[in-house]
């Protein structure tokens, strides 16, 4: 893919010590490649640069994916919050390329999610094969594969009595 193929250039530059020419994305992966030849050896220190290049690239798109989320939300006036990795990163606190992001999960206010689902799909995002929850809508995805999840609720917070799982007004 675009993205491997990016990671193993970068590498190979570094490799051949051509670090002028590695793209700036990839430097911060690759500050760690020295350490990790001499404690996993030449081909697995390799290949978990590789990999750590790699998630970094994709979560850079759905980074980018999640900003536009949060404009379709403003436009929409519609309150919207990032939950697990995008949420980390956007503030800073992810590891570059130390977590795989596969989508965007975002809270919504349960009374205004439907309203933000269908602007979504005004936008052109097509409807997962993937049945709707109690805690969430059925996930929208690009046509690039870049998937939002819309959250209602989170299990596990129990703020009122009798409800399985917390709000986005209630948070």
């Amino acid at each position: 893919s675009g993205a491997r193929g990016r990671a193993e250039r970068a590498v190979l530059l570094a490799e051949a010590g051509d670090l002028d020419r590695v793209p700036h994305r990839e430097e911060k992966a690759l500050g760690i490649h020295r350490f990790l030849l001499e404690v996993e050896g030449a081909e697995a220190g390799r290949a978990l640069v590789i990999e750590g290049l790699m998630a970094e690239a994709i979560a850079e798109r759905l980074l980018g994916f999640a900003r536009t989320l949060a404009q379709t939300a403003a436009e929409e006036r519609m309150p919207l919050a990032f939950l697990k990795g995008v949420a980390l990163r956007l503030q800073g606190v992810g590891p570059a390329g130390g977590r795989w992001l596969g989508d965007v999960d975002a809270l919504l206010p349960e009374e205004r999610a439907r309203g933000f689902d269908a602007a979504l799909a005004r936008r052109g995002l097509l409807v997962e094969d993937f049945p709707a929850s109690e805690q969430h809508l059925a996930p929208r995805h690009t046509e690039r594969g870049e998937t939002v999840e819309m959250h209602v609720g989170l299990p596990g917070l129990r703020l009122g009595a009798g409800r399985t799982f917390a709000t986005f007004d209630e948070l």
